[in-house]
């Protein structure tokens, strides 16, 4: 099954919305599995340069910019969907307002261009590197969203482009301090970011935390509920005479865990802490089933690939690695855990295996 690429080009999304059908429960033949830079290619083929007077998204300008932004949307839709069809609906779903800044940007040149005598109307270049890296900042949240309702059809793609249009002027209303976080120290100047989240997020970051500072031998006791509810326990600290003090973990820095163990926290912290805010749900009926259900949807797996997109985790194993699950590092400090603890009444304390 081939998508014509002219329909793509002339975001046909209603045409796609006819060939991807709504519905959770269609059929697909078997697919390839393809690797990002095969499904890159691809998409970067999909863009015709349009003809049109007025620039617009497929403007020959900008066609540097969309093979960006296909890098950027197979990064964080190939962990979970390796079918290039899927990529390239969400691709046409989300590109034109990806593009729409730049335009905004090149309108209000030209406007201004307008109040001066004899000026020439200005042309639409390509946008520089920091544009590029402004626009993922700010459309990398939005990606996420785009996988997680489009995949499994729970809009189609008409719709959700419609209800998720960038705000106007975007690039000149954002400020670049607030995009370009690559050079801050991990952990430091991230708690206003982090105010920002969406809950499920901050349970994240929270589990990464601990996850980061805790010994894994901790966890069963840390977390674990037993048949008698025995209270947590941490270790006991002896008091010595001599010999060197040892240092808490959080001060030494965070360590590696594998994604399977922070899903197991994450499930820890939900199943404690998170029950009075659930919808209810009588067809879970036994206990911690909802639970597992919330942990492997594919939002939260989306979720730790955008936080780790904003620096908040770090992955330390590469992107090409399919020996285990991938291994990563808490980015935020102690100080922000603990605000976002509070904020989800969580007792961040009590869960450390060595607060002091």
């Amino acid at each position: 099954m081939n998508i014509n690429r002219e329909r793509i080009k002339a975001s046909g999304l209603s045409l796609l919305g006819n060939i991807f059908p709504e519905s959770g429960n269609r059929k697909s033949p078997r697919i390839p599995s393809y690797q990002t830079k095969a499904i890159v290619q691809r998409l970067t083929s999909n863009f015709i340069p349009s003809n049109d007077l007025s620039p617009g998204p497929y403007h020959p300008s900008l066609k540097g910019l969309y093979s960006h932004f296909a890098t950027v949307l197979c990064d964080v839709c190939h962990p979970f969907i390796h079918d290039p069809l899927e990529i390239e609906y969400i691709a046409a779903a989300r590109w034109p307002g990806f593009a729409q800044p730049v335009l905004d940007e090149h309108q209000r040149l030209i406007e201004e261009e307008m109040d001066l005598d004899d000026a020439e109307e200005p042309q639409l270049q390509p946008p520089s590197e920091d544009v590029r890296m402004r626009l993922s900042r700010l459309f990398n949240p939005s990606l996420s969203a785009a996988l997680e309702e489009l995949y499994p059809r729970l809009t189609n793609a008409t719709d959700w482009a419609a209800k998720n249009k960038p705000e106007p002027d975007l690039l000149s209303a954002s400020q670049p301090g607030q995009v370009a976080r690559g050079k801050e120290q991990p952990g430091k100047g991230s708690e206003t970011t982090t105010l920002t989240l969406p809950r499920m997020s901050k349970f994240i970051l929270v589990a990464a935390f601990l996850a980061s500072t805790n010994p894994a031998k901790s966890d069963i006791r840390m977390f674990g509920r037993g048949l008698d509810e025995k209270k947590r326990k941490r270790r006991a600290r002896k008091m010595t005479k001599s010999g060197p003090t040892k240092i808490p973990q959080r001060l030494l820095g965070p360590v590696a865990f594998p994604l399977d163990r922070l899903l197991a926290i994450l499930g820890a912290l939900l199943e404690e802490n998170d029950v009075e805010t659930r919808l209810p749900a009588p067809e879970f009926t036994i206990p911690g089933e909802y639970t597992d259900m919330e942990i492997s949807r594919v939002a939260v797996y989306s979720a730790v690939m955008e936080l780790t997109s904003m620096r908040l985790i770090h992955r330390t194993t590469p992107g090409d690695r399919i020996d285990g699950p991938p291994s990563f590092k808490c980015g935020i400090s102690y100080d922000v855990a603990l605000v976002l603890a509070k904020q989800l009444s969580i007792p961040l304390n009590d869960l450390m295996w060595d607060p002091a």
